[in-house]
């Protein structure tokens, strides 16, 4: 055939997916966070039917980690995420993934750039950016063991990467960005603390406190918002994290966190 030979076929009618601004006319943002399903896509569409999401009208859903448990091969990634998600995109809502540490394991873990952000021009999954009166703190927790560990083989290399990261948090907070935000939140799956003394002397907490924690500390961060420990928490301001921090529940005891943020300030609350 020609190569430069062109059929046209039937036109047909698809339907229009409409995305409205994710800043209000007012100049306020609402969205909704989703955290630790581990691979139940059932429990998307029933959290997110809830009479209290929908009354908020969230602009967009973040996904704070875990949700696809230990990353399964393609058939499980469409089926606990990708197939669920398609159905939220569909309806106008836009998603922002972030990577728990169950998301470093499984078969699929090294691909999840293709499939939640194929144009990214860096490997790491932290930044962050601008959205309304919030500056938006994207941050990678890693797993929560260490490197050498012996479930990871030496194929786990999260020491250097968040200690990239650490340096590149201490420029972010350094910034005119973060310094002219009039709001500003953190969205990271691990906790730096929760209160469970023994959840808390793990690797992955330990070491946020160590890498994380102090460049915050005086910040003028508003609230932090975390998942991880599968009970839904709130911590009021401490003296290494003097802001309050937001934990989502798990599986057994899910919830929706709902953040809303205007010239007033900025209000998180959870669903169950």
């Amino acid at each position: 055939m020609d190569p430069w030979w062109t059929h046209f076929g039937e036109t047909v009618e698809g339907d229009v997916v409409e995305i409205p601004p994710l800043v209000g006319e007012d100049g306020s943002l609402a969205f909704a966070i989703l955290n630790d399903l581990h691979g139940d896509a059932g429990l998307i569409p029933r959290l997110l039917a809830l009479p209290e999401v929908a009354a908020a009208k969230p602009a967009f859903v973040a996904l704070l980690g875990d949700c696809a448990g230990n990353v399964p091969g393609p058939e499980g990634l469409r089926d606990a995420l990708l197939g669920p998600m398609a159905a939220l995109t569909a309806r106008g809502l836009p998603l922002l993934f972030l990577r728990g540490n169950h998301e470093y394991r499984g078969v699929m873990a090294r691909r999840l750039r293709e499939a939640f952000q194929p144009f990214a021009t860096t490997d790491a999954y932290y930044g962050a950016f601008d959205l309304g009166p919030l500056r938006l703190l994207l941050l990678d927790c890693g797993e929560d063991k260490p490197d050498g560990h012996r479930e990871y083989c030496g194929l786990l290399d999260c020491e250097p990467y968040l200690g990239e990261e650490a340096a590149w948090l201490r420029r972010e907070v350094a910034s005119d960005a973060w310094k002219a935000a009039k709001r500003r939140l953190a969205l990271l799956h691990i906790p730096p603390e929760s209160g469970d003394a023994r959840a808390d002397a793990w690797h992955g907490p330990a070491r946020l406190r160590r890498l994380i924690a102090p460049t915050l500390r005086d910040a003028g961060l508003d609230a932090m918002v975390c998942a991880h420990t599968h009970r839904a928490d709130f911590r009021p301001p401490s003296a290494l994290c003097p802001y309050p921090v937001h934990i989502g529940g798990g599986p057994k005891a899910p919830t929706v966190t709902l953040v809303r943020a205007d010239a007033g300030g900025v209000s998180v609350r959870q669903v169950r």
